[in-house]
């Protein structure tokens, strides 16, 4: 675990599943690493780190770094013959102060939202939902509304394809998980019930059955 903590000082790899796999073991180890942190690089990674064992103390160092980056390039789901990162940097802040689940990264989330485009990739749309959800603060809900009507996945009688189906569900279930907005989070959800393909049935019951 100490060697793991500290390659992280320069960068996330393989050996960071360490602190994972022993968070109670890690945390200590990480929170005297931020303290002594060197450098401003060295600062944001092991603030993530913080933010990633749900430890708030990294929060407003991340939450510095995203408010002044522009949003980068992102990762498509595609479903066969992907490699490498399903998620970009920016992704990978994002999602960290989901898991610190501290509610003043609200409104810089809300803000980078409204510059989400129709046309972004699909990580975006996932980092940013995973985030609020895991927040769960009800001031989200009208961004995640804007986002999940931003491009609606079906067209008609016609099955969406899986990427934007995908990106349609864990749109509506952060919604419904963050108060809703008139009901449109429940009534996405709902029409997948139905759905041939059962995997997405079978996720949008389970999250309807828990609200």
């Amino acid at each position: 675990v100490h060697k793991a903590v500290e390659a992280a000082a320069t960068g996330f790899s393989y050996r960071t599943a360490v602190v994972f796999a022993q968070p109670d073991d890690a945390l200590p180890l990480v929170k005297t690493a931020f303290d002594r942190a060197e450098t401003p690089q060295a600062k944001l990674n092991y603030a993530q780190l913080l933010c990633l064992l749900g430890d708030k103390g990294g929060v407003d160092v991340v939450l510095a770094a995203v408010e002044k980056e522009p949003w980068d390039k992102g990762w498509n789901f595609k479903g066969m013959g992907q490699f490498g990162a399903s998620m970009s940097k920016l992704d990978a802040k994002i999602l960290a102060l989901g898991y610190a689940k501290d509610a003043k990264a609200v409104p810089a989330l809300v803000k980078m939202a409204a510059d989400v485009k129709a046309d972004a990739e699909f990580s975006h749309f996932r980092a940013l939902a995973r985030a609020f959800e895991l927040i769960g603060d009800k001031a989200a809900a009208p961004a995640l509304a804007r986002l999940l009507t931003l491009k609606p996945a079906a067209k008609g009688d016609k099955l969406p394809d899986r990427a934007e189906a995908l990106r349609e569900i864990t749109l509506a279930r952060a919604l419904v998980r963050c108060g809703d907005v008139d009901g449109l989070g429940k009534a996405t959800l709902e029409r997948y019930l139905n759905d041939p393909r059962g995997h997405f049935a079978r996720h949008a019951h389970a999250v309807l059955q828990a609200t």
